[in-house]
């Protein structure tokens, strides 16, 4: 008796219906992944132009340079999570492929075009990378910009043992013996 995977494998290998379809999709696939990372990899140098250019100037509005830092995150992080699932899925075509030898070449082009998206990772983990860089030298300034802009605190001279501040010569003081002559 064979296994509901093993009838299945038969049904495909039998009808080719499901490698018929996936021809065109999978051709699709390929070709939008393979442009993906082409795409990927003409951006990086501006981005790591911008990266390096908001890192080198003299930033006086820090909340702007943060403003561009945490869009490019939001791309990298949201990407990231995707990628994640994708990357599962391209794992399990392996399995799927040993079901039907027709089905190896379309799911191959799926894996080129995905694998395509998938090593687009490591472009945009270096954008990261730098991002953190550069951030943590952003807090550094405006730690040391606020400490810069703290009123200093000038600890009065002019004050005796007692506490009594003293003050100017304002002219004799009445409760003082008066000398000198009439």
């Amino acid at each position: 008796m064979r296994g509901v995977l093993g009838l299945r494998a038969d049904s495909v290998r039998r009808n080719g219906w499901l490698t018929n379809a996936l021809v065109e999709p999978a051709g699709e696939i390929e070709r939008l992944g393979q442009a993906y990372a082409a795409e990927l990899v003409k951006l990086d140098p501006a981005v790591l132009t911008l990266i390096d250019a908001v890192a080198a100037a003299d930033v006086t509005e820090l909340d702007e340079a943060e403003e561009f830092f945490e869009s490019i995150q939001g791309l990298t992080g949201s990407a990231g999570e995707t990628i994640d699932q994708l990357d599962l899925f391209v794992s399990s075509m392996d399995d799927v492929a040993r079901l039907s030898r027709g089905l190896r070449k379309p799911l191959r082009q799926m894996k080129s075009g995905l694998r395509g998206v998938i090593d687009g990772r490591a472009l945009m983990d270096e954008w990261d990378r730098r991002i953190a860089g550069v951030s943590q030298n952003f807090d550094e300034l405006e730690s040391q910009r606020r400490r810069e802009d703290e009123p200093v605190q000038k600890h009065s001279a002019s004050a005796d043992e007692s506490g009594a501040e003293a003050h100017e010569d304002d002219g004799p003081d009445p409760a003082e013996p008066a000398t000198g002559a009439v």
